[in-house]
């Protein structure tokens, strides 16, 4: 099982993308606190999750207009609707330079093929983000209830296990600063 962090070198990203696959269980408001932690840093951000919040965390309602304004949330319910804005995202006028994608298992399926597909749609996605961002650097988050070991190994250098928000945020801040 997992550590904290599990580091391979072997894994091929896209160049100017930086990812991090969270596996863990109700990560709703840590993903929240990550995408303001992004947008804080004055990065778009896409929040894709297959159901909207049922409540914002009471963090949310200190927050100024113009970090919200860096946030769009998009609920996506199937892996089609998934795949077909991850794929379109160079057609977007306001593209992310993060996309977060909550509940990955809901998308993913018993199909190994079209997990990888998905994935790959997410880093081309992003690798495409990072080419019009000033920076060349986009990041891409996926949170799951399952680790996914055959997409993990293959494209994420950083799986983390969800323990606490503190924890958790504490990397989100490494990777912005």
């Amino acid at each position: 099982m997992y550590h904290n962090l599990k580091i391979l070198l072997c894994v091929m990203l896209p160049e100017g993308v930086v990812s991090l696959f969270v596996v863990g269980d109700v990560m709703e408001d840590a993903l929240f606190k990550c995408a303001v932690q992004y947008a804080e840093h004055g990065l778009h951000v896409w929040f894709v999750s297959p159901q909207p919040f049922n409540k914002l965390p009471q963090s949310a309602t200190r927050l100024s207009q113009d970090i919200l304004r860096l946030i769009t949330f998009l609920y996506l319910k199937e892996e089609s609707d998934l795949l077909t804005h991850l794929n379109r995202v160079h057609l977007w006028h306001k593209y992310p330079q993060v996309i977060i994608i909550n509940s990955f298992e809901t998308y993913c399926k018993d199909n190994a093929l079209m997990n990888a597909f998905i994935v790959s749609s997410a880093f081309d996605a992003v690798s495409s983000c990072a080419r019009r961002h000033s920076l060349k650097k986009a990041h891409l988050v996926i949170a799951s209830r399952e680790t996914y070991h055959n997409l993990t190994d293959m494209y994420f250098p950083r799986v983390f296990a969800f323990t606490n928000d503190d924890e958790f945020i504490g990397l989100v801040k490494n990777d912005v600063t």
